[in-house]
C-alpha cells in the first residue's frame, strides 16, 4: 500500500510540473509576441501557416495544461 501511494505521488508531482512546464511556455510567448513572431518566421513553414502558428500554439498549450 505504501508503495503505491509514493507511486502515485511521482505521478502526481510529474503530471504537475509538466502542467507548469506548459502554462510558463504559453506566459513567455504570450508576454513577447514580437519574439515569437520573429522566431516563428525563422522556421521553414510557409508565411501564411506561420502566421496562423503563432495564435495557434499557446492556445493549444493551454488547453493542454487545462486537459
Amino acid at each position: 500500500m505504501d508503495r503505491l501511494k509514493r507511486k502515485s505521488l511521482i505521478v502526481e508531482a510529474v503530471s504537475a510540473l509538466l502542467i507548469l512546464l506548459f502554462l510558463y511556455a504559453t506566459l513567455t510567448k504570450l508576454l513577447s509576441p514580437n519574439a515569437l513572431r520573429h522566431d516563428m518566421l525563422n522556421q521553414p513553414f510557409p508565411r501564411w501557416f506561420t502566421e496562423i502558428l503563432i495564435w495557434l500554439i499557446p492556445g493549444v498549450e493551454i488547453l493542454l495544461a487545462i486537459a
